[in-house]
């Protein structure tokens, strides 16, 4: 992120794609780590987490918000966040904090994701059939959701047709380009 950020400030660029279609997930912290460089208002990834502890259930709320850490070559231009229907997990939560705090504007499809989610994938094997199973340890509400059927929603709706897939013809990355170019101001700081 710092060498990228330091040639997007070389180049003055004024307008970001952060583009996380068809990304599973993995880690909230690499999130965090862009919203570093993106804003300097403070926000939250979830705010409560339920997780098996001791064989008990447990909950443990966070009200609490993360304000951005200093970094060099923050990005003061307009933001764009490319989603699809496979923007799954942690990514999913990064689109939730982008979209609920006004990051930027969000292009792309409806998440088929709600406002709670699975994650803390852990690896354990059977005992008897030795075969290795991957279980999510946590279930996560996310923030800004009163509706628990919610999804989010873009700012610019476009969803790739089979034919777009199947012809390796990137019509949502060429629809997010045009919106920046007949758009002045497209973000939200």
């Amino acid at each position: 992120l710092s060498s990228s950020f330091s040639e997007i400030k070389k180049n003055n660029i004024e307008n970001l794609i952060i583009d996380i279609r068809n990304n599973p997930g993995g880690s909230t912290l690499l999130a965090k780590e862009c919203f570093n460089y993106i804003t300097n208002r403070s926000y939250a990834v979830s705010k409560e987490e339920i997780f098996l502890k001791d064989g008990k259930l447990k909950k443990d709320p966070d009200e609490t918000l993360t304000a951005p850490q200093p970094v060099a070559n923050k990005f003061k231009g307009n933001v764009v966040l490319l989603t699809n229907s496979l923007t799954g997990s942690s990514a999913h939560m990064m689109a939730a904090s982008f979209n609920y705090y006004k990051f930027g504007k969000i292009v792309g499809d409806i998440s088929p994701i709600t406002k709670s989610i699975f994650g803390e994938v852990s690896q354990f094997t059977l005992p008897k059939s030795e075969l290795i199973v991957y279980c999510p340890t946590s279930f996560f509400i996310l923030p800004y959701f009163s509706n628990p059927d919610k999804r989010i929603t873009p700012d610019y709706f476009y969803r790739e047709t089979l034919q777009d897939k199947l012809s390796d013809n990137d019509t949502q990355l060429q629809y997010c380009l045009k919106i920046i170019k007949n758009r002045t101001e497209i973000g939200n700081k």
